[in-house]
């Protein structure tokens, strides 16, 4: 396939059973879920959290089945089936791609980091599993054009725990990279990138470090390597493991789906 066109920065909004539907038994009466919220829409209420936000922003182009512009969006109050079907349903998310002339999408979460503010050690490395099998089988629809990165429990006592899930991603999806959050303990970020992890899953993995607070580190093997969208910039390529695939030179976000 040639890649003319890739987005860089696109995002899912995860459906309901994303996790209730795929952590153990156990933890299905407290895993993440959408409920109605006080407004009369419906949001994600995950454990530890006080209240659940309703949607909105989350689909500010297209919301109720209506492309929306920056005058006309519904910030706040929506129910889930109000939101666009393109940024959960894989098939509806290619068709958008087609009328959007991307040949590619980069994908990152809708709330899943919110599984980083998880009190219980064990739910929360279920969750981190449930949502990087719901994207990975998202992204299996058109895996050529669809480019999901997993995210990693890092904020464990051990990094071991990460590693094992980037590997266990790399294995059951062929992952091209994976995202974790930045760091505000330099030596923590230094553990990282000496570890195995740092090096990749082992298979000509690249590490970009991205610029901002609010952004994420990732680990890279990917096409993207110049253009606005945040895991491009400021990135540090190691280049022993500089073994990128066939995909165009250059890439830039077109906005999100979702």
């Amino acid at each position: 396939m040639k890649y003319n066109v890739i987005s860089a920065d696109s995002h899912i909004n995860e459906p309901p059973g994303t996790w209730v539907d795929r952590v153990p038994a156990k933890f299905k009466d407290v895993a993440p879920r959408v409920v109605p919220t006080a407004d009369g829409g419906e949001g994600w209420k995950f454990p530890d959290e006080l209240q659940a936000h309703s949607f909105g922003l989350v689909s500010a182009a297209l919301q109720k089945g209506e492309i929306r512009g920056p005058e006309r969006y519904i910030p706040t109050g929506l129910k889930f089936d109000e939101i666009a079907r393109g940024s959960w349903d894989p098939k509806q998310h290619i068709e958008d791609m087609k009328t959007d002339g991307c040949d590619a999408s980069i994908l990152y979460f809708g709330v899943a980091a919110g599984i980083y503010n998880m009190k219980d050690r064990e739910l929360r490395l279920a969750c981190f599993r449930a949502f990087n099998d719901w994207l990975g089988e998202f992204c299996s629809y058109d895996p050529a054009r669809l480019v999901g990165p997993p995210l990693l429990p890092v904020e464990e006592e051990s990094i071991q725990d990460a590693i094992d899930e980037l590997h266990r991603n790399a294995r059951q999806w062929n992952i091209r990279g994976a995202q974790i959050p930045i760091f505000s303990l330099e030596a923590l970020s230094r553990q990282i990138l000496r570890s195995p992890m740092g090096g990749g899953a082992g298979d000509g993995s690249v590490a970009g470090v991205p610029s901002g607070s609010e952004s994420s580190l990732c680990f890279w093997r990917s096409p993207i390597r110049a253009g606005p969208g945040w895991p491009t910039r400021s990135c540090v390529i190691s280049p022993t493991r500089c073994r990128l695939p066939t995909w165009s030179s250059a890439a830039f976000s077109i906005g999100s789906l979702n």
